[in-house]
C-alpha cells in the first residue's frame, strides 16, 4: 500500500492538530487507499517538535531537512494566514516543489488571490473555504432555494465563530455570499456588513453579512430568506473539525486519482 507524506503549514493551529489526530488515530486516509504520514509542518511556534513530527520556520528549511533525511513531501495542507500561506507557495515555486497544496486558509486580498491563481499553473492546488460536505449541501440548498423565490425576499447571512478567528466574515461566509450572487437577479445586490446609527430603511437590493466571534465556536453559519409573510433559514454548523478533516482526505484522494499536473480546484470538483 502507498504511503504518502503530509506537510503542514500552520501546525501547531486548531486544524493543523485535528489534522495529526485524524492521522495518528486512523493512519489511514485518501479512501484507505494509502497510508499517510505528517513529517513536517511549518508555524511560528516556540517548539521545535510537535510530539516526533519536527517544525520549521519556513517550508524551505523542512523540505531541505526532510531530503536529508530520505523522506519527500507528497502533499502540503495549508491552515495558516494569508502571508505564511504566499510565503509557503512562493517557496514551493522557487525549489521546484511539484507537490499539491490544499489550501484551507482564508482572509486572502484579490492580489492573493491572483497570485495563488498564478502558482495553481505550476502545481495543483485544492482551494476551500470550507472543506465540511455539510457546507458544499448547504451551498446546493441555496441554488435549489433561489431558484424558487422570487427578489423580494430580503437575504442576510449570519456566521458564528471562536474568539481566536482573525479575518471577518469568514470564508465561508464569502462563499455562500458568492453562491447568491451567482444568481443573476441578485448578481448586482450590494453587501452590507455594518449597520449602526438612523441609517434609513433597509435597502431591498442589498445583502447583510455578520460575524459573531466568541468562545470556542468551531463554525455555525446562517442564511435568512425574509418575506413580508414567513421567513426560511439555512443553517449548518460544525460540532467539531473532523467535519473539515474529513474534506481535507476526500481532496488527497481526489490529486492521488487524478493526479493533475496543475491547475485550481474547488470542493464542488473534488465532491464530484
Amino acid at each position: 500500500m502507498t504511503r504518502i507524506n503530509v506537510f503542514i503549514i500552520g501546525i501547531q493551529g486548531r486544524m493543523g492538530n485535528a489534522l495529526i489526530k485524524l492521522m495518528h488515530d486512523n493512519n489511514l486516509a485518501a479512501s484507505a487507499k494509502c497510508f499517510s504520514d505528517v513529517v513536517g509542518g511549518v508555524d511560528r511556534g516556540d517548539h521545535a517538535q510537535e510530539g516526533d513530527i519536527p517544525i520549521f520556520t519556513r517550508l524551505k528549511d523542512g523540505h531541505f531537512f526532510l531530503t536529508k533525511q530520505g523522506k519527500g513531501i507528497d502533499f502540503i495542507v495549508d491552515f495558516s494566514s494569508p502571508e505564511a500561506s504566499l510565503s509557503a507557495l512562493s517557496e514551493a515555486d522557487d525549489l521546484g516543489m511539484k507537490a499539491p497544496f490544499i489550501i484551507g486558509t482564508t482572509g486572502y486580498s484579490l492580489a492573493e488571490e491572483e497570485s495563488i491563481l498564478k502558482f495553481s499553473k505550476r502545481f495543483p492546488i485544492v482551494k476551500a473555504g470550507n472543506f465540511s460536505l455539510g457546507i458544499n449541501v448547504l451551498l446546493k440548498l441555496i441554488q435549489q432555494t433561489l431558484f424558487y423565490l422570487k427578489d423580494d425576499y430580503d437575504i442576510e447571512i449570519i456566521e458564528h465563530h471562536h474568539n481566536q478567528k482573525k479575518d471577518a466574515p469568514s470564508g465561508t461566509a464569502k462563499m455562500l455570499l458568492s453562491q447568491i450572487q451567482d444568481a443573476e437577479k441578485f448578481s448586482e445586490y450590494a453587501v452590507v456588513t455594518k449597520r449602526e446609527g438612523n441609517i434609513g430603511k433597509r435597502n431591498q437590493r442589498e445583502i447583510g453579512v455578520f460575524a459573531l466571534r466568541g468562545g470556542g465556536v468551531v463554525g455555525e453559519h446562517q442564511v435568512y430568506f425574509f418575506s413580508e409573510n414567513d421567513k426560511i433559514v439555512l443553517t449548518h454548523t460544525a460540532f467539531n473539525r473532523k467535519a473539515f478533516t474529513s474534506g481535507v482526505i476526500k481532496a488527497i484522494d481526489f490529486l492521488m486519482t487524478k493526479r493533475p499536473a496543475g491547475g485550481l480546484f474547488n470542493m464542488e470538483e473534488i465532491l464530484g
